[in-house]
């Protein structure tokens, strides 16, 4: 049987199903650890495991050494003579990246949280915890680079153990603390059990308590197998892949169990409907079962054209068939279903629920649109998947020979729909091209990938400051061109997230822009009075007004604009009805106290404590703040804050003033309110 058999046998079998993410804070080592799990399923050598980084395609992963975009493969794995289905996400460590995180969690039901044994819980280590939790992903603990520990700060056996036990207790306080409001289960990590392991994953070796107990392998052994040198009988005695495959299997729930509670936490429609109930108990059989695909991701394949990453949540996904698309309203015809191994894909004529796969022949979607069989099209889309930081950094883009301006922009289209967390604006007035993301590697490395495509340069990164208003507006009116318009703005800050308002009702038109947290909402007695292009026209004037804001031209971000009456006494016309929206919502955010804010950075730096001084020096230079210092064993932990504006180049400081040997990580934190002055001040050095 060939393995593209097997799989697609084991894909009816939901209870053999694992749907799982590696997550971690950048370079704590997730793509080093997925490589043990391909040598387990035989698709890598076990010679080059943990230097291969299979999952890193790009050339600029391999460079950097971390993973920047989502990589997924399906690979059969053997526990107890039986085969398991296991379809493997690596997502990106980097904060820059972490959009490509949450669209990854949104398929998957279970994620291996990789932590440094040295480093401990980070940054970041923190946010995918809460993403976790958020897209009701049970987390399960890997303790990786213990080597370092035995061979960098000379630990003693019994202060290993101490390590590990703050370790998964940090990470299961951190469970319990972002599923204190959450329906998921009341999940925790034990050693006992197995759900917590440790090990090296560049060594390729991992213990669990049930493994220690059944070898009679004790930390004094492991140190001693380190201190001769004898890493390889380490490896055999103690193969990583067991207490992994182990740890998966036992630790992590199939497709059936985990859409269960997963449902009720991405999907706020009728969980007793049909369609609700099949979903639930991830349904494939029978002639009433719809099909539900949630997608998450666009793909440009050289030879498939554009593909659609996603999950079948009920229902079978058959190839040459129509679905429906919920946002759009559109139906479109499958041509193709695959899976991925890695960067080959094998082609399926359909597949049952509980699966993720990509699709062909959709053309272009949005990442997060529900495809449903035709006749559901009056189902509830799933939730708007939730990102946790905003873009706060842009850049200029051209290409080197102009007659290659037509290729780029067909390029940055297709980086549009593929990366949730980048912007792109083209300039009204000069026609200069901006791309805007969360930090300068995130747009570096989209400006490589732009030039292997098209030769393009790019400017040097600038801050992106925002408008945010004060205090609700109230409803204001405005009269204009023989038209009138009656609206209200309110905030929508990251507190309350962006949630349906108070004054939402059933069959009001809702449209979220993600990228700045901001909301519209169009009353249904308007939506029910005028033509599809009419509402077109009234939702270009409020998204022109909300990019660029009425004090400094900044985009506005964090508001709910509620658009509560419309009348068109002349006949609605597309240069009258923008024009009056856009300074209709001006007017409102004025008397909304909008102010120019600018953004700010959470940065969090590990050194050894005699650089303390030259770090702390760094980040005042800055205008940066240190909020706390820890310290952990020979090393010290420096949290703080830092404008956004001031942290350009920052790498190359903390690399020369600590002699390469400090580690950092910086995500946005919030925005605080700018000075003429110190606006002015940016604006001449720009």
């Amino acid at each position: 049987m060939s393995l593209i058999e097997k799989i697609s046998n084991l894909m009816t079998n939901q209870k053999k199903i694992r749907n799982i993410a590696l997550v971690a804070h950048i370079d704590h080592g997730k793509t080093t650890l997925s490589d043990s799990l391909l040598v387990s399923a035989g698709v890598l050598a076990p010679s080059i495991a943990g230097e291969a980084r299979a999952l890193d395609f790009l050339p600029e992963e391999q460079r950097r050494g971390i993973t920047m975009k989502t990589a997924n493969i399906s690979l059969i794995v053997k526990k107890e003579d039986k085969e398991f289905l296991v379809n493997l996400i690596d997502s990106p460590g980097h904060v820059d990246f972490s959009g490509k995180v949450a669209r990854a969690l949104r398929i998957v039901d279970g994620a291996i949280v990789v932590i440094d044994a040295v480093e401990q819980v980070m940054a970041q280590t923190e946010t995918v915890i809460r993403q976790c939790v958020a897209e009701g992903v049970k987390p399960i603990l890997f303790i990786n680079k213990v080597d370092r520990l035995i061979n960098e700060l000379k630990l003693p056996p019994n202060q290993i153990a101490e390590r590990i036990e703050i370790i998964y207790n940090n990470f299961n306080a951190l469970v319990k603390k972002f599923s204190k409001n959450s329906s998921v289960p009341k999940w925790r990590s034990s050693t006992r059990d197995g759900s917590v392991i440790f090990g090296s994953a560049l060594h390729r070796w991992a213990i669990s308590i049930p493994i220690a107990k059944e070898t009679e392998i004790t930390f004094d052994q492991i140190v001693d197998y380190y201190s001769k040198n004898e890493i390889e009988t380490l490896q055999q005695l103690l193969p990583i892949e067991k207490p992994l495959i182990d740890m998966i299997i036992n630790h992590l729930p199939d497709p059936i169990t985990a859409q269960k509670y997963r449902i009720q936490n991405i999907w706020k429609g009728d969980l007793t409907s049909n369609v609700g109930k099949a979903m639930t108990n991830c349904q494939t059989e029978g002639e009433n079962i719809p099909l539900v695909f949630g997608s998450t991701k666009i793909l440009m394949d050289k030879h498939a054209g554009l593909l659609v990453l996603g999950r079948i949540f009920s229902g079978v996904l058959k190839e040459k068939t129509n679905v429906f698309l919920l946002n759009t309203k559109e139906t479109r015809k499958i041509q193709s279903i695959f899976v991925f191994m890695g960067e080959d894909k094998k082609r399926l004529t359909q597949v049952p629920a509980g699966n993720i796969v990509a699709i062909s022949g959709l053309g272009e979607i949005n990442p997060g649109e529900t495809l449903v069989s035709t006749t559901q099209k009056e189902m509830l889309p799933f939730e708007e998947i939730k990102y946790l930081a905003n873009p706060v950094v842009t850049i200029a883009i051209e290409p080197e020979m102009l007659r290659d301006l037509p290729q780029l922009k067909r390029v940055l289209e297709q980086f549009d729909m593929e990366d949730p967390n980048l912007l792109i604006r083209i300039d009204d007035q000069s026609g200069e091209i901006l791309l805007m993301g969360l930090g300068e590697l995130h747009l570096e490395t989209v400006v490589n990938d732009i030039s292997l495509l098209v030769k393009s340069t790019s400017s040097s990164p600038l801050v992106i400051f925002v408008e945010r208003i004060g205090k609700p507006s109230g409803e204001i009116s405005r009269d204009e061109f023989g038209s009138k318009v009656k609206l209200l703005v309110e905030s929508n800050t990251e507190d309350k997230t962006i949630t349906p308002s108070e004054d939402k009702e059933i069959g009001d038109f809702n449209e979220v822009l993600s990228q700045y947290k901001n909301e519209i909402i169009i009353k249904k007695s308007i939506i029910n009075k005028f033509s599809k292009e009419a509402i077109e026209n009234i939702l270009v004037g409020i998204r022109s007004a909300l990019i660029s804001g009425p004090i400094s031209s900044k985009p506005v971000s964090g508001v709910r604009v509620i658009i509560t009456d419309f009348e068109a006494t002349e006949g609605e016309k597309f240069e009258h009805t923008v024009p009056l929206l856009r300074n209709s919502v001006w007017d409102a955010l004025r008397k909304g106290e909008i102010t120019t804010q600018e953004p700010i950075y959470k940065i969090q730096i590990t050194t050894p404590a005699m650089y303390l001084g030259k770090v702390t020096s760094v980040i005042n230079k800055r205008r940066g703040d240190i909020i706390d210092v820890r310290s952990d064993q020979d090393l010290i932990i420096i949290s703080g804050v830092l404008p956004v504006a001031e942290s350009f180049k920052i790498d190359q400081d903390l690399r020369s003033d600590t002699e390469g040997r400090a580690f950092w990580q910086m995500s946005f934190e919030r925005y605080e309110i700018i000075s003429e002055t110190r606006l002015d001040e940016y604006k001449q050095k720009q």
